[in-house]
């Protein structure tokens, strides 16, 4: 990626997100374009402290999105009042309203997160109603309206954050089971009733009298077929929504969020494979992706007065071999290989709780000048490390003697098992200890 849509976090009116160039670069000369949407959605701030503040309902937020809406067209006529010296009330101070000029005059786009198509159906005629210029974000399920999209020029940044495909249960419980036989295979007879005699029931050519045994347990990670079949196509759906808005004719984007870098081309193979023709995947992250940001004059194709920017590919995106072979930001060139390395010291960076025989501390790793930095925090104090080396998947580093009760330091070596697991072993003077060193949640 040589471009990114840095956007706020989810809220009513969350605020504008920034078009930015992942260069070298200072922040105040990465930015391509400051404001690009006004980011908007039915759903409250994050985190559990907004589940019972006012608005928590679909009724309180539509009537939250335009009131804000009115007051800040209110404000502007009362400031338009003030400009030409007519007598009136003051406006308020109010920088919050103030940010909704350039989406009341239609000259920004608001992108409304919306899932499902009756959050679309309900963006679409709220955004009407105020006079808005929309786009959609999310999208997982908008291809059901897309020829609304289409008719309306609504451009769609569709997640490619669905889940992995369901897997089918290994068996199921049958929902009408076989009636119980007695010996050789042969059907229970019985109870009869004759009189005020009762037989209870026995097999022709005898068998066992009694409660039959006890069925065996039901495994309760299983899924009854249809459950299944249902999650299926959800999935499915998910997958090929993309395909279906582009061969309506809907501009679409795709947007990484939740997802790891590498996993934006894997769910774009997937999506290929049920049907997404190769060159709209292209143009989703290209000439679409630009289009849909507004910027389509500066970005999205290569040609003379553009910005340069362009990723290499050493074969088509839709095979799992072809490679990063360079990225070209604002005009300078980046090899992949430091790209991949680059990624791989930021993935390990963070803080991890770790043991290794009498040491029990947080080590923390950041990444400085493209290398590896650490500390030791051992309470009260912190100790930096020397050296931190990361070859391949083997991680080596000294714990200062400061940190243990030792006359020399301890010698550490560790494999990234995982994301978020280092495994190995330090070397004290009384001999090696296991090492273990697990992430801590940020």
């Amino acid at each position: 990626f040589a471009l990114a849509l840095a956007a706020p976090p989810r809220g009513f009116l969350a605020g504008q997100s920034a078009l930015v160039a992942l260069g070298d670069r200072p922040r105040r000369d990465s930015i391509v374009l400051a404001r690009a949407f006004l980011h908007a959605s039915f759903d409250g701030p994050e985190g559990r402290e907004w589940d019972h503040v006012y608005p928590h309902t679909l009724m309180g937020a539509h009537a939250h999105l335009r009131q804000a809406f009115l007051d800040a067209r209110r404000k502007r006529e009362l400031d338009s009042r003030a400009e030409r010296g007519a007598s009136g009330p003051r406006a308020a101070f109010d920088q919050d309203l103030d940010a909704l000029g350039p989406a009341i005059d239609r000259k920004q786009r608001v992108l409304w997160r919306a899932d499902t198509p009756e959050d679309v159906d309900r963006v679409l005629r709220l955004a009407n109603e105020l006079g808005l210029r929309l786009a959609v974000s999310d999208a997982r399920h908008a291809a059901k309206l897309a020829p609304l999209l289409r008719r309306e020029r609504i451009p769609a940044i569709v997640s490619l954050a669905w889940g992995p495909a369901p897997k089918p249960a290994l068996r199921e419980t049958d929902p009408a089971p076989p009636p119980r036989k007695g010996h050789d295979g042969l059907p229970l007879l019985g109870p009869f009733r004759f009189g005020s005699f009762l037989f209870m029931p026995c097999s022709i050519g005898g068998g066992r009298i009694g409660p039959e045994p006890a069925p065996p347990a039901i495994d309760s990670t299983q899924e009854p077929r249809a459950v299944f079949q249902e999650r299926e196509r959800k999935h499915k759906g998910e997958v090929t929504n993309l395909r279906d808005l582009f061969l309506a004719g809907v501009r679409v984007a795709v947007s990484s969020e939740g997802l790891e870098p590498h996993q934006v081309r894997e769910r774009l193979r997937e999506a290929i494979k049920e049907g997404l023709p190769e060159e709209a995947a292209v143009g989703a992250l290209t000439w679409d992706g630009a289009a849909v940001l507004g910027v389509e004059k500066r970005l999205g194709t290569l040609e003379p007065g553009k910005l340069a920017f362009a990723t290499v590919l050493t074969g088509s995106l839709g095979d799992e071999k072809t490679r990063v072979k360079l990225v070209v930001v604002d005009g300078e060139r980046v090899d992949a290989e430091k790209l991949e390395d680059d990624a791989r010291l930021a993935r390990l960076a963070g803080r991890f709780r770790f043991d290794a025989g009498p040491v029990h501390a947080v080590l923390l790793l950041e990444v400085l000048g493209g290398k590896l930095a650490g500390k030791i925090e051992s309470e009260p104090v912190s100790f930096s490390l020397p050296e931190v080396k990361l070859e391949g998947e083997k991680l080596s580093f000294a714990i200062p003697k400061g940190v243990f009760s030792g006359k020399n330091d301890a010698r550490t070596e560790a494999l990234w098992v995982s994301a978020d697991v280092l495994e190995g072993t330090t070397t004290f003077e009384d001999g090696p200890k296991a090492f273990r060193a697990t992430r801590e949640p940020r």
